[in-house]
Order: structure tokens, then sequence, then C-alpha cells
């Protein structure tokens, strides 16, 4: 006859209960973690329309022929391979 090891089917049984607790929760206060309306607009502190080019930016980004920082229609444009830093 086997033997049964409780220890480890209540050690088991507990870790369920509480998984399925902690994603009840999850569920029932319904909050979007990704979602940008969790967060409050604070005071602009720099606005620029581009129209002097890139005259007050500094770009770090390694180099590559793929990789663009620049203006397009007094726009910022950031397409770069391996991220930037503006």
């Amino acid at each position: 006859m086997k033997r049964i090891n409780f220890n480890m089917i209540t050690f088991s049984l507990c870790c369920v209960l509480i998984f399925g607790f902690q994603n009840a929760l999850y569920a029932q206060n319904d909050v979007d973690t990704n979602s940008v309306d969790q967060y409050t607009k604070g005071q602009l502190l720099y606005q620029d329309s581009f129209d002097q080019g890139m005259k007050n930016w500094v770009v770090e980004t390694p180099e590559s022929q793929y990789s663009n920082v620049g203006i397009e229609n007094e726009k910022l444009i950031i397409d770069v391979d391996h991220g930037a830093t503006v």
C-alpha cells in the first residue's frame, strides 16, 4: 500500500487557494494596470514646435544605417533599432 504525503497535499492546496484568491481580487477590482487613465496630467515642463530643427536637442543612440532621429513636418521622429535618448 502506498503512503500518502499529506504535508505535500496540504501545501499544494494552500498554494491553489492563495493564488486563486489573489487572481479573484485582481479580477474583482477591474483595474487595467497598463491603462493611461490611472495617471493624472501634471504641469507641462517644456514645449517645442521643432521649427528650429534639432537645435534644442541632443541625440544619444548607437549608430545604425537603419536608425533615424529627426524632424518631419514639425514633429520629432524617433525610429531606431536599439533605443535612443533624446
